[in-house]
């Protein structure tokens, strides 16, 4: 690997990283005036429409092949209706800043079906970069215990999202893809989206839509837009181009990066812990990427100190 496609990567996950963490403050802000089933829908399916749209304007072929239909059909079911079920009801019901850690746990559940379904090697270096990560995690989560169980049913609903997400991932990489990342993740979008439309006209509030100020309707866009179209195509493009353990480990950045979010934004505690966190999380990500070489490192020491 190049030092550029190296550059690119790393350039790729921090950006990832960034925007999706974003993202959870800005939820918890859309969610306190925009009813759960009618965010998600109107999020959901503006991210769908809006990458089909991208990927017409570059050219892109947006119809599906047959050969994709059925896998497709699969991300859909997994990521575009359960993640975003689970997720947009449990973030209502647990702080922004845990749930993100909560939703994290994805990469724990992915490595175990790579082994077991993409026979994927758990390698001494993704083992320690998976405890060092989840090590990360957990500081976020021990301060945060009382109040979890105090909201367990949302710290449950993102746990199952993380795994429905865990499983759209495994579908991704194991399927072989004629449509491009943007062309998937919008149709993945649309498949999920009517479900959740549905459902918000049954038994959701649309009305609460009328209800947004400023703050909410800025809030609403930017989890209609960056995350759902850029961050996801961008997600799907690593996975399809890394080992599906390593692409899932670079989303290990995103909860200490949202728990310092939703503290700069809604007020949430931070400190020591969370630090550490970010620490252990980033150490984690070094220690997994591709081309990180101890060998390397100390073949860059000089051999004597001057005396």
């Amino acid at each position: 690997m190049s030092a550029l496609e190296r550059a690119a990567q790393v350039g790729a996950v921090a950006g990832l990283a960034i925007f999706w963490a974003l993202n959870w403050p800005m939820m918890k802000l859309g969610l306190e005036v925009v009813e759960p089933w009618t965010f998600r829908a109107l999020v959901v399916m503006v991210g769908g429409i809006g990458c089909l749209g991208l990927a017409y304007l570059f050219g892109q072929g947006i119809s599906v092949p047959k050969r994709d239909m059925r896998p497709l059909l699969l991300v859909g079911i997994t990521q575009g209706i359960l993640w975003n079920a689970f997720s947009g009801f449990g973030i209502s019901l647990v702080e922004a800043g845990r749930a993100a850690v909560l939703a994290f746990t994805m990469p724990v559940w992915v490595t175990l079906l790579a082994a077991i379904f993409l026979h994927e090697p758990l390698t001494g270096r993704r083992l320690i970069g998976l405890l060092l990560g989840m090590g990360g995690l957990a500081l976020l989560l021990v301060p945060a215990l009382e109040a979890l169980n105090a909201a367990a049913f949302g710290a449950l609903l993102m746990v199952c999202g993380a795994v429905s997400w865990a499983v759209s991932t495994i579908i991704v990489k194991g399927a072989r893809w004629d449509i491009s990342p943007l062309v998937l993740a919008g149709w993945q979008f649309i498949i999920g989206g009517v479900p959740l439309t549905l459902a918000a006209f049954t038994i959701g509030a649309p009305s609460t839509l009328l209800a947004m100020d400023g703050r909410t309707a800025a809030a609403v866009t930017f989890s209609a837009v960056v995350p759902m179209i850029f961050c996801q195509a961008i997600f799907f493009a690593i996975v399809r181009r890394l080992p599906v353990t390593l692409a899932s480990m670079s989303t290990l950045l995103v909860p200490p990066l949202g728990v310092f979010f939703s503290a700069m934004i809604l007020g949430e505690q931070v400190g020591l812990a969370e630090a550490l966190s970010l620490v252990l999380v980033v150490g984690a990500l070094v220690f997994v990427m591709p081309g990180f070489s101890w060998r390397a490192i100390r073949r860059r020491q000089p051999a004597s100190r001057p005396g």
